[in-house]
């Protein structure tokens, strides 16, 4: 192995060199120069080992790096190759510091080599004399905040540690460091504040500067502010000559509080950020790529995080069966405003609540190795929101079904110490439903992962059942307003399933692309159904059902559906009215439809009750790292599923007339199912709900429900209110003086709004779109009789403006079919070779501000998309039971 030499102003025979390795799977013994360095042991601990300085000088300076060796072993357990979810097969539990997932889970096939290898990055770096050792260590809080949200009173203390070689000392070298602002506005330097110098040994010393700031800029999260950030730089130069850098470092820094107090009302936590309660939204995230690809990758980890933080999530859940995410995912999350999760290696499922083994890990000296290194390494980023110790692990106190408490301990008493301004959780869940406590665990319970019925969706604690007494109890009575993880199926757009499913398999049938399932019998292959239509091949992928707690299957019954091979007789007379599947293509469409819906009210039913019941919503999972049928927001491939527009729905941002300079306007309103009394008889009605996630009061001026038959055509003038005010981060149920009910006539029904402050006087006050709904009438009637119509609508693609990485379009309904047009989105592709007539790529991933969306006959919607920056972009607009239509920006 070679290294490239590293820069540096010393000469070659007045610099130190370092080999630097940021991950290891499983241990290493390191060699240079025939000369053994060291040796590392653990995933997530680094190495640093110092080159023999003439040698490599005469190397570096001659052109010729060092030839470097370093022999790489795979973990001491790592068991088969399985196919579910933990237990004691999950050998790489006993180990300790790992990938849990890489053997296997029920979201996931195996990763053969467990990653075995060097999986991050290797670096030579080259200082002076003095070198800095190990990480800059920030601690920083705010003793005091501003009344206008964005200032407060912050105090740092900034350690850096160096090492001098043989015949110098800490007398001959000085610590410079200074924080400044974005544009260079120096905060601070050392020369204000104090600066304390303590020797660790004859080589190595410690100086530690101590500053306050009256007024620092506060680091918000996305939802509530600006994610403010200052750069801290630190230097080690020689008295002698302090223009001469020896070692340098630069950190990015944010000043915020973020903590969790229990709630009695609410039963449980309830994050505090900068001093305000806050309802936090999230996503699980396992890791980027099955096979850790791109573990160094800003531009990726960027993708990922701002795909995310477009749909509104203001938390990622690093899950404990993954890795310690790396400094680059942080730096991106730092700088979008999106807070992060992390825990540690251990998960329930392997360390012994549920399977493998409490005594695992075997080896806690090279477990806390590693957590120590990890902790150092990340807990300077604003981001980092909280530590975990671990998933599902309970933890009681080292009792049978728990992980030992004895290591516990030690990482929970590390952690304080090291980050005392960090919040630490002990397990994701731990405790007895009726009797927990919310400073160890987030909730004593998580899930539900099946799919919900719009009823039990705004239910407390939807599809949550639990022991209580030795019997299995539905917990729609226990307070559990933290649940770390909920959710269920996912279905990639069909574009992605030609990727990674072949048209025929192998044995020549053609259950691959084509092997979803053909009715309502579709339970997983884990739930070992008796009668199932899924293929082996989409089981292989983890296919998962799409039957509800009310038995009704959101593909097939929600849309009134049945099988038909493609050129199938047309149905016979007196056979019931039904659409058609004929396809992957078809099935994949409808499944859009389905995870738009679920996933909307699986978060507006938690949103609905804010601090009534809940105090965060978070998905299990929001993307896939790798191709599957699972528990994804968006694919591997960034196409987003209808799901990905549902969440964004429930979890709107105002657009730019409705919003602040520092922050989005969260005033939002949703609709939820009820039961009304209309001529003595109880039938399915709707309220509405008006949610608000600013931190101070907000009113919306104009409200109004309207209601559009299939033909598009509003079906009666709409009920409006006006003037609604609700409090920061409260909820106002029931706005509308009674429930309305759909019509037989209805198809879709529309939230709309003015933010107008004289809308109540205008006679046509400028409205916003702010949630729409397809009816159960129409879904079961409607919606395939549009799609398989003869004659269908013609959509029509005007640009609007441009810039190099955005655009704004019109998409037009041209109103030639009197139809409700539905299910429109918006794809990117790249038109560079147009020319060439080859086939055009896809722009992924792109970010539209709608998509599944709804448009009457001569109804214009406009979209704005953020992209990569291509040249040459073709904007397509697909809907449902539509053609396609498109412009091209040169």
């Amino acid at each position: 192995m070679a290294a490239a030499a590293p820069q540096n102003p010393y000469p070659h025979n007045a610099s130190r060199y370092f080999l630097r390795l940021r991950g290891v799977q499983y241990t290493a013994n390191v060699h240079a120069f025939g000369k053994h360095l060291g040796d590392m042991e653990g995933m997530f601990k680094r190495g640093e080992f110092e080159l023999p300085s003439l040698a490599a000088a005469q190397g570096y300076a001659n052109g010729t790096a060092p030839e470097l060796a370093v022999r790489v072993a795979p973990p001491t357990f790592i068991g088969p190759n399985t196919t579910g979810q933990g237990g004691s097969l999950h050998q790489g539990a006993r180990t300790g510091p790992t990938t849990q997932f890489a053997a296997g889970w029920d979201w996931i096939r195996y990763t053969p080599d467990r990653h075995t290898g060097l999986w991050d990055i290797v670096t030579v770096d080259r200082t002076g004399p003095a070198a800095i050792v190990g990480d800059v260590n920030v601690d920083s809080a705010v003793t005091g905040f501003d009344a206008d949200l964005v200032h407060g009173a912050v105090a740092v203390n900034v350690s850096v540690t160096a090492s001098f070689p043989e015949g110098a000392s800490a007398a001959d070298y000085a610590l410079q460091a200074s924080i400044t602002d974005a544009d260079g506005t120096l905060i601070d330097a050392v020369g204000n504040g104090t600066v304390s110098v303590a020797s660790v040994d004859a080589r190595t010393t410690t100086w530690t500067w101590t500053v306050s700031a009256p007024r620092a800029q506060l680091w918000w999260p996305f939802a509530y502010g600006s994610p403010h950030l200052y750069k801290l730089d630190v230097r080690v130069v020689a008295k002698a000559d302090p223009k001469a850098v020896s070692d340098a470092r630069s950190v990015a820094v944010g000043f915020r509080n973020i903590a969790f107090v229990t709630d009695g009302g609410l039963g449980g936590p309830v994050a505090v950020v900068n001093g305000h309660k806050v309802f936090l939204t999230g996503g699980n995230w396992i890791v980027m790529d099955q096979f850790l690809r791109g573990t160094a990758d800003e531009a990726e980890y960027r993708k990922h995080v701002h795909m995310h933080k477009a749909m509104g999530l203001d938390v990622i859940r690093v899950w404990g069966g993954g890795i310690a995410e790396r400094a680059e995912f942080y730096k991106v999350c730092d700088e979008e405003g999106v807070m992060v999760w992390q825990e540690f290696w251990m998960t329930g499922d392997n360390n012994g609540r549920w399977g493998g083994n409490h005594t695992w890990p075997e080896d806690h000296s090279v477990y806390m190795d590693n957590a120590k290194d990890v902790v150092a390494m990340l807990k300077h980023h604003a981001s980092l929101a909280f530590w975990c110790l671990g998933n599902e692990l309970d933890g009681m106190e080292g009792k049978a079904h728990g992980v030992d408490g004895a290591l516990l301990d030690r990482l929970t008493e590390f952690v304080h110490a090291y980050d005392p301004h960090g919040f630490l959780w002990r397990s994701s869940m731990g405790g007895d439903p009726t009797d927990w406590d919310p400073a160890l665990f987030a909730s004593p319970k998580d899930g539900n992962y099946a799919v919900l019925s719009e009823e039990e969706a705004w239910t407390r604690n939807p599809g949550m059942y639990g022991f209580i007494n030795q019997t299995l109890t539905r917990l729609d009575h226990i307070p559990l307003p933290f649940n770390p993880e909920q959710g269920a199926s996912a279905v990639p757009v069909y574009a992605s399933m030609t990727q990674f499913l072949s048209q025929r398999c192998a044995d020549g049938t053609d259950l691959c692309l084509n092997g979803f399932p053909k009715n309502k019998s579709d339970a997983p292959e884990e739930k070992k159904p008796a009668v199932s239509t899924v293929s082996p091949v989409w089981n292989w992928h983890k296919y998962e059902g799409w039957n509800d707690d009310a038995g009704e299957h959101w593909i097939y019954d929600r849309y009134n559906l049945v099988y038909r091979p493609a050129g199938a007789a047309a149905p016979a007379a007196g056979e019931a009215a039904t659409g058609s599947v004929t396809s992957a293509e078809d099935f994949a469409d409808y499944a859009q439809l389905a995870q738009y819906d679920q996933y909307r009210v699986l978060f507006e039913g938690h949103l609905g009750k804010m601090f009534t019941w809940y105090s965060g919503v978070f998905h299990w999972k929001s993307q896939s790292p790798w191709p599957a049928f699972r528990g994804f927001f968006y694919d591997n491939w960034f196409r987003q599923t209808g799901g990905y527009f549902g969440v964004k729905a429930a979890l709107r941002r105002g657009t730019l007339e409705d919003s602040s300079a520092t922050a989005p306007n969260s005033i939002h309103a949703v609709r939820k199912p009820v039961n009304a009394t209309v001529n003595g008889t109880v039938v399915q009605a709707h309220a509405v709900t008006v949610t608000n996630r600013n931190l101070t009061p907000s009113i919306i001026p104009m409200l109004c429900v309207k209601a559009f038959d299939r033909a598009g055509a509003e079906v009666k003038a709409g009920a409006c209110v006006y003037n609604v005010s609700v409090g920061g981060m409260a909820v106002k149920e029931d706005v509308f003086p009674a429930p309305h009910v759909d019509s037989a006539d209805t198809a879709v029904v529309r939230l709309v709004v003015s933010f107008d402050g004289h809308a109540q006087e205008l006679p046509s006050p400028p409205e916003t779109i702010v949630n729409e709904y397809l009816t159960e009438n129409y879904r079961v009637d409607g919606l395939w009789r549009a799609r398989e119509a003869p004659a269908r609508p013609t959509l029509v693609v005007q640009p609007i403006s441009r810039s190099p990485s955005a655009f704004s379009i019109d998409v037009t309904h041209v109103g030639d079919v009197a139809a409700v047009v539905s299910g429109v989105y918006v794809s990117l592709y790249d038109d560079a070779d147009a020319a060439t007539h080859h086939p055009r790529r896809p722009i992924l991933p792109a970010f539209c501000d709608v998509g599944y969306f709804n448009l009457m006959p001569r109804e214009s919607r406009v979209v704005t998309c953020e992209h990569s920056g291509n040249e040459n972009v073709v904007a397509v607009a697909h809907a449902f039971n539509a053609g396609t239509a498109e412009v091209t920006f040169t």
